[in-house]
């Protein structure tokens, strides 16, 4: 990768790039989760939308709100420890202040769709819960599939 006088040439750096890049791109396809598992998770966070709203008065919707937001913590779980097995260390903080605005600001998207729905459907409107339900299930599944892994390490004492 060097000449004589241990000098890089433009090429080299070049080439040096490239395959960085394409080891990024590996890394990125091989953290983000399989199109099951982010069917599964979009799916439970809409189930805990729709449930969360016609929980006012029934029991029923309750618990399942508590076992559907159990699940999505389960997934979440299976997928971090699946990942650590594979070397990889996923960060529940993002380090860099762009990244907690960003998790901030998607947290409050969801929550107040949650809240949304509840109180629309406590107005009468009946079909709100539905709605709020696909649009953070669409949500979830678009960042799941979408979002870059940027703030993720490699585990460098994994073996």
């Amino acid at each position: 990768m060097t000449n004589s006088s241990n000098q890089t040439t433009a090429a080299e750096a070049q080439s040096v790039l490239k395959s960085l890049e394409g080891i990024e791109r590996i890394v990125f396809l091989l953290s983000r989760p399989p199109l099951w598992l982010n069917v599964i998770i979009s799916l439970l966070v809409g189930v805990a939308t729709i449930s969360t709203a016609f929980s006012s008065n029934s029991s029923l919707w309750t618990f399942v709100a508590i076992l559907s937001a159990i699940a999505v913590v389960l997934t979440g779980l299976f997928w971090g420890f699946r990942l650590r097995m594979w070397g990889m260390t996923p960060k529940s903080i993002p380090p860099t202040l762009a990244g907690k605005i960003s998790s901030v600001g998607v947290g409050i998207v969801i929550a107040l769709a949650m809240l949304g729905a509840k109180e629309f459907y406590a107005d009468g409107i009946a079909w709100s819960p539905y709605i709020a339900g696909a649009i953070n299930s669409i949500a979830c599944s678009f960042l799941l599939h979408s979002y870059l892994p940027n703030e993720w390490i490699a585990n460098e004492n994994s073996t």
